[in-house]
């Protein structure tokens, strides 16, 4: 019995799905989270892990770079261009929000913020460029 694995296309969609988790935790934690003021890095970070949200945001976003490593090694493997460009594309803007979380965590610059929303951003455009060029391709 082979085990079956899933194709690209379900792995950007599976991937895309996350990504709408991701962004609601995302608002939600800059609707409902108030930042201490005139704290330390380390104040901010130990504070943001006792938001749940805030947590739950920080490990999806992990995750899902976990995620999009996995596309990437995936569709080297298949030799599939559309899904290298598009698995590239998604990992370097899912890096740009990741490393921004990181710094708005950090700084509570909210231009972070705005860096975040631009990864996010980027990344949907590459796995929805992905799934309508690859549409047809086997």
């Amino acid at each position: 019995m082979t085990m079956r694995h899933g194709t690209l296309k379900e792995h950007a969609e599976g991937l895309l799905g996350l990504l709408g988790v991701e962004f609601l935790l995302g608002v939600w934690a800059g609707l409902f989270v108030k930042f201490p003021e005139d704290s330390s890095s380390s104040q901010l970070w130990d504070f943001s892990f006792s938001q749940w949200s805030v947590f739950l945001h920080a490990i999806l976003g992990a995750l899902l770079v976990v995620g999009a490593i996995s596309l990437v090694i995936s569709a080297h493997k298949q030799q599939k261009r559309t899904w290298k460009i598009a698995g590239w594309t998604g990992l370097v803007f899912m890096l740009i929000a990741l490393g921004s979380g990181e710094r708005f965590v950090s700084t509570q610059n909210d231009w972070y913020t705005f860096l975040m929303s631009v990864g996010f951003v980027g990344v949907m455009a590459a796995y929805i460029w992905g799934l309508s060029v690859s549409q047809g391709e086997k």
